[in-house]
């Protein structure tokens, strides 16, 4: 069993929101480093292995369970906010951030 499964948890993310979860806690609480890119990395920054695939938040439906079990992608859970990341290694979990590149930030 996970640190707060099926208890509410109220978490303060770097940027100071609060979010009230039900379930896993967030990323930035499991002590891990804070890996940001552009685009989504073909290798792990932390292991480097071609593992990296895109965290899917929201109520997963029976195919999404699929894809997880098959390891094509990560269930985020359905606590959302503006710092969640976007993908994660499925060998060591190292979780990345996407970043808006300084030209996309123009408009």
């Amino acid at each position: 069993m996970f640190p707060g499964q099926g208890r509410p948890i109220i978490d303060l993310n770097p940027a100071g929101e609060a979010s009230l979860c039900y379930g896993i806690r967030n990323a930035y609480m499991s002590g891990t480093t804070r890996i940001e890119s552009t685009d989504k990395p073909n290798f792990c920054p932390t292991c480097g292995r071609a593992a990296v695939v895109e965290i899917a938040y929201g109520l997963p439906n029976p195919s999404a369970f699929e894809d997880a079990a098959a390891g094509s992608v990560v269930l985020g859970g359905c606590c959302l906010s503006s710092d969640n990341p976007d993908w994660q290694c499925t060998s060591c979990e190292q979780q990345i951030h996407r970043i808006q590149d300084a030209e996309d930030d123009s408009d």
